[in-house]
């Protein structure tokens, strides 16, 4: 049986957004995010009943990831 793990580990997040103003009050935007970690973890597998496969037992792998939005903003009030 597989124990759970957990781990904390430093990541930064990082975005860039680009909007034009279609008329006074309406826009479009675009915007970007870009997130990174590479955590490093040791977990237990105890009562494993079978040795077929691989033994897994840590994890030291990034983790990334990239995010792309598109939408339209209204401003109130102007």
């Amino acid at each position: 049986m597989q124990q759970s793990a957990s781990k904390t580990s430093f990541g930064f997040d990082g975005g860039i957004g680009l909007s034009y103003s279609i008329v006074k009050c309406l826009s479009v935007r675009l915007l970007g995010d870009y997130f990174y970690s590479k955590p490093k973890f040791h977990y237990e597998n105890t009562q494993r009943l079978n040795e077929a496969g691989r033994l897994i037992n840590n994890y030291n792998q990034a983790l990334a990831g990239f995010n792309v939005s598109f939408g339209v903003a209204y401003v109130f009030g102007k």
